[in-house]
């Protein structure tokens, strides 16, 4: 969901996570929004 732009708040009201910031660390946002931009870079996987 998070991937596919759904907005945060949205994504907790169904997860239950009370704050965003759990929410991410959660779902390692960081670590996924790091992949995404390399696979849009580089078109290893194509």
């Amino acid at each position: 969901m998070y991937l596919s732009g759904m907005d945060v708040y949205d994504i907790m009201k169904i997860t239950g996570h009370s704050s965003p910031n759990m929410l991410k660390k959660y779902i390692k946002a960081d670590q996924l929004e790091v992949v995404d931009k390399i696979i849009d870079k580089y078109n290893y996987f194509d």
